[in-house]
Protein backbone atom coordinates (compact mmCIF):
# COMPACT_ATOMS: atom_id res chain seq x y z
CA UNK A 1 0.00 0.00 0.00
CA UNK A 2 1.47 3.31 -1.04
CA UNK A 3 1.17 6.68 0.66
CA UNK A 4 -1.90 7.79 -1.32
CA UNK A 5 -3.70 4.55 -0.56
CA UNK A 6 -2.94 4.96 3.11
CA UNK A 7 -4.37 8.49 3.01
CA UNK A 8 -7.49 7.19 1.31
CA UNK A 9 -7.90 4.44 3.91
CA UNK A 10 -7.57 6.93 6.77
CA UNK A 11 -10.05 9.25 5.10
CA UNK A 12 -12.56 6.41 4.68
CA UNK A 13 -12.10 5.35 8.31
CA UNK A 14 -12.76 8.93 9.48
CA UNK A 15 -15.84 9.09 7.27
CA UNK A 16 -17.14 5.87 8.81
CA UNK A 17 -16.50 7.22 12.29
CA UNK A 18 -18.34 10.50 11.52
CA UNK A 19 -21.34 8.75 9.99
CA UNK A 20 -21.46 6.28 12.89
CA UNK A 21 -21.43 9.09 15.45
CA UNK A 22 -24.20 10.93 13.56
CA UNK A 23 -26.32 7.79 13.45
CA UNK A 24 -25.79 7.21 17.17
CA UNK A 25 -26.83 10.80 17.95
CA UNK A 26 -29.81 11.29 15.64
CA UNK A 27 -30.70 7.77 14.40
CA UNK A 28 -32.52 9.01 11.30
CA UNK A 29 -33.00 6.80 8.25
CA UNK A 30 -30.70 9.01 6.19
CA UNK A 31 -27.97 8.67 8.84
CA UNK A 32 -28.26 4.89 8.75
CA UNK A 33 -28.00 4.89 4.95
CA UNK A 34 -24.99 7.26 5.07
CA UNK A 35 -23.21 4.94 7.49
CA UNK A 36 -24.01 1.92 5.33
CA UNK A 37 -22.60 3.70 2.26
CA UNK A 38 -19.45 4.72 4.12
CA UNK A 39 -18.93 1.18 5.45
CA UNK A 40 -19.36 -0.25 1.93
CA UNK A 41 -16.70 2.13 0.58
CA UNK A 42 -14.31 1.08 3.33
CA UNK A 43 -15.10 -2.62 2.83
CA UNK A 44 -14.47 -2.32 -0.91
CA UNK A 45 -11.14 -0.63 -0.16
CA UNK A 46 -10.17 -3.52 2.10
CA UNK A 47 -11.34 -6.02 -0.53
CA UNK A 48 -8.89 -4.48 -3.01
CA UNK A 49 -6.04 -5.01 -0.53
CA UNK A 50 -6.59 -8.63 0.54
CA UNK A 51 -3.05 -9.61 -0.34
CA UNK A 52 -1.29 -6.39 0.60
CA UNK A 53 1.47 -7.16 3.10
CA UNK A 54 1.20 -3.63 4.50
CA UNK A 55 -2.46 -4.20 5.35
CA UNK A 56 -2.65 -7.58 7.03
CA UNK A 57 -6.11 -8.87 7.86
CA UNK A 58 -7.76 -6.72 5.16
CA UNK A 59 -10.14 -9.58 4.39
CA UNK A 60 -11.30 -9.66 8.02
CA UNK A 61 -11.67 -5.89 8.15
CA UNK A 62 -13.87 -6.00 5.05
CA UNK A 63 -16.04 -8.74 6.56
CA UNK A 64 -16.51 -6.72 9.74
CA UNK A 65 -17.62 -3.68 7.71
CA UNK A 66 -20.18 -5.84 5.92
CA UNK A 67 -21.20 -7.47 9.22
CA UNK A 68 -21.97 -4.06 10.75
CA UNK A 69 -24.02 -3.14 7.69
CA UNK A 70 -25.82 -6.47 7.91
CA UNK A 71 -26.79 -5.60 11.49
CA UNK A 72 -28.12 -2.27 10.17
CA UNK A 73 -30.37 -4.21 7.79
CA UNK A 74 -28.54 -3.78 4.48
CA UNK A 75 -29.56 -6.75 2.29
CA UNK A 76 -26.48 -6.62 0.05
CA UNK A 77 -24.17 -6.72 3.06
CA UNK A 78 -26.20 -9.55 4.57
CA UNK A 79 -25.73 -11.47 1.33
CA UNK A 80 -21.98 -10.77 1.19
CA UNK A 81 -21.54 -11.87 4.83
CA UNK A 82 -23.58 -14.98 4.17
CA UNK A 83 -21.62 -15.81 1.03
CA UNK A 84 -18.21 -15.40 2.69
CA UNK A 85 -19.18 -17.29 5.82
CA UNK A 86 -20.71 -20.08 3.73
CA UNK A 87 -17.35 -20.46 1.97
CA UNK A 88 -15.67 -20.77 5.37
CA UNK A 89 -18.22 -23.40 6.40
CA UNK A 90 -17.61 -25.35 3.19
CA UNK A 91 -13.84 -25.20 3.78
CA UNK A 92 -14.08 -26.51 7.35
CA UNK A 93 -16.69 -29.08 6.34
CA UNK A 94 -14.36 -30.49 3.69
CA UNK A 95 -11.46 -30.40 6.15
CA UNK A 96 -13.53 -32.28 8.73
CA UNK A 97 -13.98 -35.13 6.26
CA UNK A 98 -10.29 -35.29 5.36
CA UNK A 99 -9.15 -38.83 6.27
CA UNK A 100 -5.77 -37.65 7.55
CA UNK A 101 -6.33 -34.25 9.13
CA UNK A 102 -10.05 -34.17 9.86
CA UNK A 103 -11.14 -33.82 13.48
CA UNK A 104 -14.38 -33.16 15.32
CA UNK A 105 -13.35 -29.54 15.96
CA UNK A 106 -13.41 -28.93 12.22
CA UNK A 107 -17.02 -30.09 12.06
CA UNK A 108 -17.87 -27.63 14.85
CA UNK A 109 -16.13 -24.81 12.95
CA UNK A 110 -18.13 -25.71 9.84
CA UNK A 111 -21.41 -25.73 11.76
CA UNK A 112 -20.71 -22.35 13.35
CA UNK A 113 -19.89 -20.77 10.00
CA UNK A 114 -22.91 -22.36 8.33
CA UNK A 115 -25.23 -21.20 11.12
CA UNK A 116 -24.08 -17.60 10.87
CA UNK A 117 -24.06 -17.68 7.06
CA UNK A 118 -27.65 -18.91 6.92
CA UNK A 119 -28.82 -16.27 9.39
CA UNK A 120 -27.46 -13.54 7.09
CA UNK A 121 -28.71 -15.19 3.91
CA UNK A 122 -32.20 -15.66 5.34
CA UNK A 123 -32.26 -12.03 6.48
CA UNK A 124 -31.35 -10.90 2.96
CA UNK A 125 -33.84 -13.35 1.45
CA UNK A 126 -36.60 -11.91 3.65
CA UNK A 127 -35.89 -8.57 1.93
CA UNK A 128 -36.29 -10.30 -1.45
CA UNK A 129 -32.60 -10.07 -2.32
CA UNK A 130 -32.40 -12.48 -5.29
CA UNK A 131 -28.75 -13.49 -4.92
CA UNK A 132 -29.36 -14.58 -1.32
CA UNK A 133 -32.31 -16.70 -2.40
CA UNK A 134 -30.17 -18.18 -5.18
CA UNK A 135 -27.29 -19.02 -2.83
CA UNK A 136 -29.68 -20.61 -0.34
CA UNK A 137 -31.01 -22.69 -3.23
CA UNK A 138 -27.50 -23.83 -4.12
CA UNK A 139 -26.87 -24.74 -0.48
CA UNK A 140 -29.96 -26.96 -0.51
CA UNK A 141 -29.02 -28.53 -3.84
CA UNK A 142 -25.43 -29.30 -2.80
CA UNK A 143 -26.06 -29.94 0.90
CA UNK A 144 -23.84 -27.11 2.15
CA UNK A 145 -24.66 -26.96 5.84
CA UNK A 146 -28.14 -28.45 5.33
CA UNK A 147 -29.60 -31.76 4.30
CA UNK A 148 -29.67 -31.88 0.50
CA UNK A 149 -33.12 -31.05 -0.84
CA UNK A 150 -32.97 -30.56 -4.59
CA UNK A 151 -36.65 -29.68 -4.93
CA UNK A 152 -36.36 -26.90 -2.35
CA UNK A 153 -33.07 -25.77 -3.88
CA UNK A 154 -34.43 -25.67 -7.42
CA UNK A 155 -37.47 -23.73 -6.23
CA UNK A 156 -35.29 -21.12 -4.50
CA UNK A 157 -33.07 -20.71 -7.56
CA UNK A 158 -36.07 -20.35 -9.85
CA UNK A 159 -37.72 -17.92 -7.43
CA UNK A 160 -34.54 -15.83 -7.48
CA UNK A 161 -34.68 -15.66 -11.28
CA UNK A 162 -38.34 -14.64 -11.05
CA UNK A 163 -37.47 -11.92 -8.49
CA UNK A 164 -34.95 -10.46 -10.91
CA UNK A 165 -37.35 -10.88 -13.84
CA UNK A 166 -34.36 -12.51 -15.54
CA UNK A 167 -36.02 -15.30 -17.50
CA UNK A 168 -34.30 -14.05 -20.65
CA UNK A 169 -30.95 -14.74 -18.93
CA UNK A 170 -32.07 -17.92 -17.15
CA UNK A 171 -29.98 -20.31 -19.27
CA UNK A 172 -26.84 -18.24 -18.71
CA UNK A 173 -27.51 -18.01 -14.96
CA UNK A 174 -28.04 -21.75 -14.73
CA UNK A 175 -24.83 -22.43 -16.66
CA UNK A 176 -22.90 -20.12 -14.30
CA UNK A 177 -24.37 -22.05 -11.35
CA UNK A 178 -23.52 -25.35 -13.08
CA UNK A 179 -27.17 -26.31 -12.93
CA UNK A 180 -27.65 -27.00 -16.62
CA UNK A 181 -28.66 -30.62 -15.99
CA UNK A 182 -31.73 -32.41 -17.37
CA UNK A 183 -33.22 -32.69 -13.84
CA UNK A 184 -33.01 -28.95 -13.37
CA UNK A 185 -34.52 -28.18 -16.74
CA UNK A 186 -37.40 -30.56 -15.98
CA UNK A 187 -37.99 -28.64 -12.74
CA UNK A 188 -37.78 -25.39 -14.69
CA UNK A 189 -40.46 -26.55 -17.15
CA UNK A 190 -42.80 -27.64 -14.37
CA UNK A 191 -42.20 -24.35 -12.52
CA UNK A 192 -42.95 -22.25 -15.59
CA UNK A 193 -46.03 -24.42 -16.25
CA UNK A 194 -47.36 -23.81 -12.73
CA UNK A 195 -46.63 -20.07 -12.94
CA UNK A 196 -48.79 -19.69 -16.07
Amino acid sequence: MNFLQKLKMNSLRKKVQRTHELREQRNKNEDVQNEINAQIQLAEFYDKHHFDKKLPHAERYALECYRLNAALGDAKSQYICGQRLLEQGKFWGAWAHNPIYGASIHERYANLFFEEAFSYLRAAESQDYPLAKRLLGLAHIHGWGVEPNTNQGFKLVLDSIELEKAWDRATKILEELKLNSPAFFAALRSYQGSAS
